[in-house]
């Protein structure tokens, strides 16, 4: 019973684990898109 309950939270941590890396590769993305946008703003305003 226990080592049940130990590999659950083994699955459930590396679920949040790559859950939170999911997330933070997608505000990455994001903030790196957002970038790439205000850079192309600059270089078209001049």
């Amino acid at each position: 019973m226990i080592l049940l309950i130990g590999s659950f939270f083994d699955v459930l941590n590396q679920t949040l684990l790559a859950t939170a890396l999911a997330l933070n590769f997608n505000v990455l993305l994001i903030a790196h898109l957002d970038l790439v946008d205000f850079y192309m703003y600059l270089l078209l305003r001049y």
